[in-house]
């Protein structure tokens, strides 16, 4: 796997990568990109070149985007939950409870966008736990991206395949090229995230 910067599979800079372990057998599920601080400038770049454009489209029409992105990951679910269980090892019914906690979600704060109005917009970085990382996850762009916030998401290290597969399959809803991008590696070599962030708090 990759991970997706404006809309498009990236490489970790000098091909680096990380390996993902079953936590039940060892076995190694998968792999992903090792990212830099550099990467995943790449990615808050992106994100920032469309926030414009995202922040300025109706929240209806946002709203729209969000419902319809959970209905394109429902219909993956059964290829999504297996990934989530082999890398975070829980068992595979709790892993679809948690993907359907997700897109609730997500359809709640589609259906809610147009009846709240927010003044605060920017790249947001969503650093992403290992524990519940699609519904973590989903808390966190679920009202953002409702908002008008564009964003970087950063899964926990070991466990970043399905928010990667959920992202892909968020985008064959139709959300434009640099608004949802997800970045992947220890927390360290991407600091750049929230330091850049925080400071764009700052400026802005």
């Amino acid at each position: 796997m990759k991970c997706w910067v404006n809309g498009e599979w990236m490489d970790a800079e000098g091909g680096r990568t990380t390996e993902i372990r079953n936590p039940a057998t060892g076995e190694v599920v998968d792999t992903v990109p090792r990212c830099s601080a550099k990467d995943t400038q790449k990615a808050i770049e992106a994100a920032a070149a469309v926030l414009p454009a995202w922040s300025a489209m109706s929240a209806e029409e946002r709203g729209r985007i969000l419902v319809k992105a959970a209905e394109v990951v429902k219909t993956k679910m059964k290829d999504l939950a297996p990934w989530l269980t082999k890398e975070q090892g829980k068992p595979l019914r709790d892993a679809e409870l948690e993907i359907n906690h997700f897109l609730h979600g997500l359809e709640y704060y589609g259906a809610l966008v147009s009846k709240v109005r927010g003044d605060f917009l920017g790249v947001c970085g969503a650093i992403v736990p290992w524990n519940f990382p699609i519904t973590l996850m989903g808390n966190k762009i679920g009202p953002g991206l409702a908002a008008g916030n564009t964003f970087v998401v950063k899964p926990a290290s070991t466990t970043p395949l399905c928010s990667i597969k959920v992202i892909e399959a968020m985008h064959e809803a139709g959300i434009p090229k640099g608004v949802l991008n997800i970045v992947t590696g220890p927390g360290g070599e991407v600091g750049t995230l929230g330091q850049w962030v925080t400071q764009g708090a700052q400026d802005n």
